[in-house]
């Protein structure tokens, strides 16, 4: 592997990880069966999505044809489906298990989808759709077992979630598949204990600039 910066479970034990530099999602099966479209021997590693070329190339196309472009933190919901921080892409990728309706799109088992992104990189769309929202470098996701996703806005200086619902979270009225900023003021600094987030005014460490 080349500097692997991701790894997640999945309720059955199977392991997955961020392959960053080698632009790929491997998988290691607990058990002997058929994975992601692919027959797999248990303890062995496989390649679920990612050419091996960094870059973009395509949306719903079968994830391993698809590219990516040093993927870092991932994760696993309850139902199997992977979220992947797409760092230099700028992007949130998505492949779902099952065939049906994620994230308010259409989507095909084992194919790979934007969740958030544009793949330019920037820091707009609070309010909006996810998938008009630009975002910077983003490093990690989690998700909570409700559905809601959370995505670590690395070089914006925020985090900032994906509802699954409509409803109230965070103290904020939010719309299903839209994004928001939960913490952060989108400055590189120190501030904020106590208070709330977005929107304390931040303190600049000391010796450091804010960017």
């Amino acid at each position: 592997m080349n500097n692997p910066n991701g790894v997640s479970l999945d309720v059955d034990g199977n392991v997955y990880i961020s392959d960053s530099n080698n632009h790929r999602i491997r998988f290691i099966p607990r058990v002997t069966g058929t994975y992601f479209g692919q027959p797999m021997t248990a303890d062995s590693i496989y390649t679920i999505a990612g050419t091996g070329t960094g870059g973009f190339n395509s949306d719903n196309v079968v994830a391993t044809s698809a590219q990516l472009n040093g993927p870092q933190g991932l994760c696993v919901d309850v139902a199997g489906n992977v979220s992947v921080a797409d760092y230099t892409n700028h992007r949130i990728r998505y492949i779902p298990k099952m065939s049906g309706i994620h994230f308010g799109q259409t989507m095909i088992a084992n194919n790979i989808y934007t969740i958030a992104g544009t793949g330019v990189w920037g820091a707009s769309g609070d309010g909006g759709i996810a998938t008009a929202a630009k975002i910077h470098n983003p490093s990690d996701v989690d998700m909570d077992e409700s559905g809601n996703l959370f995505i670590a806005d690395r070089s914006n200086h925020r985090i900032r979630v994906i509802a699954n619902t409509s409803g109230t979270y965070f103290g904020q009225l939010m719309t299903a598949n839209s994004i928001y900023t939960i913490a952060g003021t989108g400055t590189s600094a120190y501030g904020g204990d106590g208070g709330v987030e977005p929107g304390s005014t931040p303190i600049p460490k000391r010796g450091s600039a804010s960017i």
